[in-house]
């Protein structure tokens, strides 16, 4: 058997840290929240509490949810305590920081993004890219900010932060650093498609939040929570800014997704340094309809054989004669399979769901979306941050889980079940994370790394033409070398 501690919040990274679980009231919808000096209750946090840390005593976690999470944005202004806030991040700090990665080669000039907007409205790219160090150097002297992809990878100290927010949200994380020269701007005006985190580490950076833009076809009501990403947008176009936040060291600025933005660096004399945190990317009920619908019609298309008869004669002809009774078939279909997701949804109501096997199994009476959440999750556990990193003193790996094993799983975003290749007993694959690697996470996923500043990703084609993985994408079977299965 599985068992999971009481819901509240995910283990700490440090199992012998109590965590904090408190906070003050939650800020109204997009204000600032500021805390003043520093009290001594947000000293005792630490990176490992997770969001709670990032909030600090603006809000706490719940507070947020109900308030912010896909509302409304969020300001937290740290005051003098903020200059050593995101001090656990050490050297990301600074643009030497950067350039000292990159002249010892532990950060490839590959990994970094170059641009400018000089018109406030576009944003170009060095042709060609830069290769070298000394190439990235120069071009930030000329004005050209950097965009740094995954710098968890190199930071242990951020790769923990992720970790511990990857379980508290229970979806992939990625980061990016934007370092800004003084007095310019990187990226033209623009909505992501993911919730957005900005951790200033240094220098201060001008944000302007809108919430449309004349030039999108589509009604302003239409443009919140987007599945994809926009292009530029012209200055010009965009409805008035309704909050307009300067971030100094140790603010954090939340924003959902949709939220039109651009951020110059306003100061002439002092670099701009942020990270931004980027989640919920594809991992809404539209995708998880799509996949029980996925899950459900593979079922029953095994046995019905209606499902597997060819459509009438002529039926994809303008006007055909078969439309109507095509349409009838379809409503049946739908309806059936709707009927047999409101039978689970009661089964799970009067505490009857099925088990992990029998979902896993396809023997859990119909159990389609119990079975694409199942999918959805291995992806997750399959991509995310291992919740310790390699070589922590309290990481064990390599015992052997039998069929009268129990296991006890305080965190329980670190596994997933699905049924072993094969197996016609039950049995079934347990896959882990254990055995992820910090140095490639989120590699392949350019959705998370082709954002745009402070900001993120892209969610659809890149804008200079090059294809991207969206996420969600899984592994084929057998190509699973670097997860933990038994």
């Amino acid at each position: 058997p599985i068992s999971q501690p009481p819901t509240g919040h995910p283990v700490s990274m440090a199992p012998s840290r109590k965590r904090a679980r408190t906070g003050t009231a939650g800020a109204t919808a997009a204000e600032s929240a500021e805390t003043k000096d520093g009290p001594a209750q947000s000293q005792r946090r630490s990176s490992d509490d997770g969001l709670q840390w990032l909030l600090g005593d603006a809000a706490t976690v719940d507070a947020f949810r109900a308030t912010h999470f896909e509302r409304e944005p969020l300001h937290v202004q740290r005051g003098k305590a903020g200059k050593s806030y995101f001090s656990t991040f050490g050297d990301l700090a600074s643009p030497e920081g950067l350039f000292a990665l990159l002249d010892s080669g532990e950060v490839p000039a590959q990994r970094l993004n170059v641009f400018r907007c000089k018109d406030g409205s576009n944003k170009e790219t060095p042709q060609p890219p830069p290769s070298s160090a000394a190439e990235v150097r120069r071009l930030f002297a000329e004005g050209w900010s950097i965009q740094w992809l995954q710098p968890q990878q190199e930071s242990s100290a951020l790769a923990r932060v992720v970790a511990v927010l990857e379980s508290e949200f229970g979806s992939l994380v990625g980061v990016n650093a934007y370092i800004t020269p003084p007095g310019t701007q990187g990226l033209a005006p623009h909505w992501d498609d993911v919730e957005v985190f900005v951790l200033q580490l240094g220098g201060e950076k001008a944000w302007s939040l809108h919430k449309s833009s004349s030039t999108v076809p589509v009604t302003p009501g239409a443009q919140s929570l987007p599945r994809y990403s926009s292009g530029d947008l012209p200055l010009q176009s965009l409805s008035p800014a309704f909050l307009k936040p300067c971030l100094a060291p140790g603010d954090l600025l939340y924003f959902p997704r949709g939220t039109i933005h651009h951020a110059p660096n306003q100061n002439p004399d002092k670099p701009s340094v942020h990270l931004t945190i980027s989640t919920f990317q594809r991992q809404s009920l539209f995708d998880l309809l799509s996949k029980t619908f996925e899950e459900g019609m593979a079922e029953l298309w095994e046995g019905d054989e209606e499902l597997r008869r060819s459509l009438p004669w002529g039926a994809l002809s303008p006007n055909s004669q078969a439309y109507a009774g095509v349409c009838a078939s379809l409503s049946g279909q739908l309806r059936r399979l709707s009927d047999r997701v409101a039978a689970e949804a009661a089964r799970a109501a009067s505490g009857s769901a099925p088990s992990s096997a029998a979902v896993a199994t396809g023997d859990g009476g119909g159990s389609f979306a119990a079975s694409a959440l199942a999918e959805i999750n291995s992806d997750f556990v399959r991509n995310r941050m291992p919740p310790r990193l390699a070589g922590s003193d309290d990481l064990e790996l390599g015992h052997i889980i039998t069929a009268v094993s129990s296991v006890l799983v305080p965190d329980p975003s670190v596994i997933s079940l699905l049924p072993a290749a094969g197996a016609t007993d039950g049995s079934l694959r347990l896959i882990t994370c254990a055995n992820n690697s910090q140095k490639e996470h989120m590699t392949g996923r350019s959705s998370y790394d082709e954002g745009r500043e402070g900001e993120e990703t892209d969610g659809g084609p890149d804008e200079e033409g090059e294809e991207e993985e969206g996420e969600g994408e899984e592994e084929e079977e057998g190509e699973e070398e670097d997860e933990s299965e038994d």
